[in-house]
């Protein structure tokens, strides 16, 4: 991890090749090639009870649930 909070803004502006200028057109079209466009993909919400499953799939949760079911 990189301990930004321990430098200068000019330094970690140099180190991540920042700018306080805004992008002009070309630049925003050149990263928008490269990159691609800002947009979040929209996926279908997840039910309760399979948000609930999804809890035990995992060692820790599978592990704790077995012990609280011997302890009742």
């Amino acid at each position: 991890m990189k301990a930004y909070y321990n430098k200068s803004i000019s330094e970690i502006r140099k180190e991540i090749n920042g700018s306080l200028k805004p992008l002009n057109d070309e630049q925003v079209k050149r990263n928008q090639e490269k990159y691609g466009l800002n947009e979040l993909i929209e996926t279908k919400p997840k039910s309760i009870p399979m948000i609930f499953i999804e809890q035990f799939q995992d060692t820790y949760h599978s592990s704790l649930s077995i012990w609280l079911f011997r302890r009742f």
